[in-house]
């Protein structure tokens, strides 16, 4: 059944290439004991609570207490349908024109240097997005001839930064953030500019 220096058969499969990435095959991708490179950002602190760093408060699959991703999802999907109808009836564009929405997270706000006032996040980016930290922003994006459940999520997060976080707490980084949210994708903020650019053309 088992070889030297195999603690279990399971051992002797993950010594070979396997159908994706494994800790021993791509070990500057993951390490022991990951399935994927997320698994990696869930384990360590965030910029607010999770399922693997606060079992007491969430379950796995929940992006903040009791809500999980999938009800986010709906949620952006709900907001990009009414946008979709609100447009069709006032410019009868219906389904043809590309729709966009931002919304802004809350800034982080100062009451002397270095001293911020408890931070409170923005309500609608919340009820959107259940990400909790500051100076972000989400960009929805529904094409012409898709649903609006089809949209793209975009969530803009502040760059990791080790400095800082000493004195202002872990951060989630783009990483982290794609897999607590369930976005289809993060960039850091600096790169918004350049993200919002694209949209200067109607074609998705």
């Amino acid at each position: 059944l088992l070889r030297p220096g195999e603690v279990t058969s399971h051992t002797r499969a993950l010594s070979r290439y396997l159908g994706q990435p494994t800790a021993h095959t791509h070990p500057h991708l993951l390490r022991p004991g990951e399935v994927t490179s997320h698994t990696r950002a869930l384990s360590r602190y965030l910029g607010q609570p999770t399922a693997h760093t606060h079992p007491h408060l969430l379950r796995p699959g929940e992006v903040t207490s009791g809500i999980r991703q999938e009800e986010f999802h709906r949620r952006r999907s709900q907001l990009m349908s009414a946008v979709t109808t609100h447009h069709g009836n006032h410019r009868n564009h219906g389904n043809n024109s590309r729709h966009v929405v931002i919304v802004v997270s809350s800034p982080v706000k100062f009451m002397a240097v270095d001293v911020p006032y408890p931070f409170r996040q923005d309500p609608n980016f919340l009820y959107l997005s259940g990400f909790k930290e500051p100076n972000s922003v989400l960009v929805l994006e529904s094409c012409p001839g898709t649903s609006p459940a089809n949209h793209r999520a975009t969530l803009l997060v502040p760059e990791r930064n080790p400095d800082r976080e000493l004195w202002d707490g872990p951060r989630s980084g783009t990483d982290g953030a794609l897999t607590l949210t369930g976005v289809d994708k993060t960039l850091n903020i600096d790169d918004l500019g350049s993200f919002l650019a694209q949209f200067r053309s109607p074609d998705c």
